[in-house]
C-alpha cells in the first residue's frame, strides 16, 4: 500500500478498533482479541480448530479462551464467548459469541466502515476532570 491516504485510513480504522476493544476491557491482550475475532469470523469453531485458524500455540489459545468464556469479571473474565456442545461431535465444544460478544463484534465491524464513534473510557475520565476531549471516528477504507 503506497498511497499515503489509504495507509492513513487503514491505520485509523485499526487504531479505532483497538480503542473500542479497550473500552470493553482495557487489559484485553492482542492474543485474546485475535482469538475473539477468529471466533466472530468462524462461529461454531472448536477450540482445536482455533489453533490453525489463529496461528497461535495451543497453550495461548487455551489460556485466552478461558478469559473470553468466563463471565466472572472480578476474576478477569470477559464473558464474550460461550461454549456449547457441538452438534457434529458431542465430545467437543463449539464456540460462539455471547450477546455481549456479538455487540462488540458489531461495533468493530462498524468501526471498520467508519460508522462508529467512540471517546473511550480514558476520555470519559478526562471529561469528568474537565480536561478537553477529542472525539474520534475512524475514516472508512477507500
Amino acid at each position: 500500500m503506497t498511497d499515503p491516504i489509504a495507509r492513513h485510513n487503514a491505520l485509523s480504522c485499526l487504531s479505532h478498533a483497538f480503542g473500542i476493544l479497550r473500552e470493553h476491557r482495557a487489559e484485553l491482550s492482542l492474543n485474546a482479541a485475535h482469538i475473539f475475532l477468529t471466533i466472530a469470523q468462524h462461529p461454531g469453531v472448536s477450540q482445536r480448530d482455533l489453533v490453525p485458524f489463529s496461528g497461535l500455540p495451543q497453550s495461548t489459545v487455551s489460556r485466552n479462551l478461558t478469559l473470553l468464556v468466563s463471565a466472572d469479571r472480578q476474576a478477569g473474565g470477559l464473558g464474550l464467548v460461550a461454549k456449547q456442545f457441538s452438534i457434529d461431535n458431542p465430545q467437543t465444544f463449539a464456540l460462539h459469541l455471547t450477546k455481549t460478544g456479538r455487540e462488540l463484534a458489531e461495533r468493530l465491524a462498524k468501526a471498520q466502515q467508519g460508522n462508529e464513534k467512540t471517546t473511550g473510557k480514558v476520555a470519559g475520565r478526562r471529561r469528568l476532570r474537565g480536561a478537553p476531549v477529542i472525539e474520534r471516528q475512524a475514516l472508512p477504507l477507500a
